[in-house]
């Protein structure tokens, strides 16, 4: 299931702070002016979220539903506007979510909201941590959830 609904699959660049602060370390002195800071591997959305939502129990659902059914929850709470917010952080960025930039993201020149791909050529050969960054899977995407569970996030 795509969950932005599109018909190729969105791919993301993200990579954990610590390969991120080594290749920065690394880039710092580059003769460069510019250097993009992303995984040179990008993976499919699905490869990274599909894991997550099994180990939290919770539906893949596409992007307008999942929107839908934010929005309506705005209209269904009772409560302040504060308790609303707090019971589900995603209504602090709404607006985020209803903007233009979801609708760039059915373009394979852009990443899940919209997001602009960048090129890593120059970053790569700057930085042998980045070059050398294995592609995220499963594994990585479930330990980030055992992080979470072990901070109390979750």
């Amino acid at each position: 299931m795509n969950p932005l609904n599109v018909s190729h699959p969105q791919t993301v660049s993200w990579f954990p702070s610590y390969e991120a602060a080594k290749a920065l370390t690394e880039m710092r002195d580059s003769p460069e002016s510019f250097l993009h800071l992303v995984h040179p591997r990008p993976v499919p959305w699905h490869t990274l979220i599909a894991p997550i939502a099994t180990a939290l129990h919770c539906p893949l659902v596409p992007y307008d539903e999942w929107l839908a059914k934010l929005e309506a929850s705005v209209n269904a709470g009772s409560a302040s506007e504060i308790d609303t917010m707090a019971s589900n952080p995603a209504l602090r960025i709404l607006s985020f979510f209803q903007g233009e930039s979801i609708g760039k993201a059915a373009s394979p020149d852009r990443e899940p909201m919209g997001l602009v791909k960048l090129s890593t050529a120059k970053s790569t050969q700057t930085s042998k941590a980045l070059a050398s960054l294995p592609a995220l899977d499963a594994e990585r995407a479930l330990s980030w959830v055992a992080g979470w569970k072990k901070a109390g996030f979750l």
